[in-house]
């Protein structure tokens, strides 16, 4: 009972770990309401059809999803399930993943494919992405691997969607077609051991008008300050973050009460300094 007990307890922390350092949300899909997998957006009609399901035959844990295709009254309707929610917002995430990896099952009788992607954003800016198409059946389950590219602004993401979905280019697809899905996880996250010093990374926009955004990297916690100051010398700004904690970070400065021109904007920590330019139009 004792080696049990400690068994248990071992797989606890193990699940724990897991769950704090893989950002998705629902991974596993363990989590439903009213039919809905919590956390993922779906094209179900309440009470109406349901391409999205759970199904007991999972890859782990209790439930999978399962999206199949259903006889609509035109068409046949496809299976799709977004990780947003319905305004289109996907999920925060701390740093950028270099790759996104899955278990599935896909099984047709013509020619449908399952896709799955995942993308990372900075506001409305895509910083990178990754996809794959399957065609070919696996009637178990697999496990899968997208890698994520790029698109040399990862380090900027702060929001990620993932898609999963069937299409299929006949006119007329399978009823019956269906792909499954479990513990889905994000891996290869940018960690702070890849932060050299602490410093500015990025302005934006830049130029400004009332407003700019600037990203900076933190080696290790502490206090921060950011200044900015006028070509000749004279602090316009002077901000002061207790405590910030290491990795990369972004903040808000207004620019509304500075005349056109070129300043300089600064930023100190017991780790390093770095400096940018940053131009102000009127």
């Amino acid at each position: 009972m004792k080696h049990f007990t400690l068994l248990l307890s071992c797989l606890l922390i193990l699940s724990a770990y897991s769950s704090a350092q893989n950002p998705v949300p629902n991974s596993g899909f363990e989590n439903w309401t009213m039919m809905e997998p919590n956390n993922w957006l779906t094209n179900n009609a309440t009470n109406v059809y349901y391409t999205i399901t759970k199904d007991p035959a999972s890859a782990m844990g209790m439930w999978a999803a399962k999206g199949e295709v259903l006889a609509g009254p035109t068409a046949a309707i496809m299976p799709v399930m977004s990780s947003t929610d319905d305004q289109g917002n996907g999920f925060a995430v701390p740093s950028f993943y270099t790759a996104m990896s899955f278990y599935y099952k896909f099984v047709k009788g013509g020619t449908a494919e399952f896709s799955a992607s995942v993308a990372f954003f900075d506001g409305a800016n895509a910083v990178g992405a990754g996809t794959v198409t399957y065609d070919v059946p696996q009637s178990t389950w697999t496990h899968a691997t997208i890698p994520i590219n790029d698109f040399g602004q990862g380090f900027l993401a702060s929001e990620c969607i993932i898609n999963f979905l069937l299409n299929d280019p006949a006119p007329s697809p399978i009823v019956g077609d269906f792909f499954m899905v479990d513990e889905v996880e994000l891996t290869g996250a940018n960690s702070v051991g890849e932060i050299a010093s602490t410093g500015l990374e990025k302005l934006f926009p830049n130029p400004a008008d009332d407003q700019i955004t600037a990203y900076y990297a933190v080696k290790e916690s502490g206090d921060v300050e950011i200044i900015v100051s006028d070509m000749n010398g004279k602090v316009c700004l002077n901000e002061l973050i207790e405590k910030e904690s290491a990795g990369r970070h972004k903040i808000e400065l207004s620019t509304s009460e500075m005349a056109a021109g070129q300043y300089t904007i600064t930023i100190s920590s017991k780790s390093g300094t770095g400096s940018l330019l940053m131009h102000v139009y009127r």
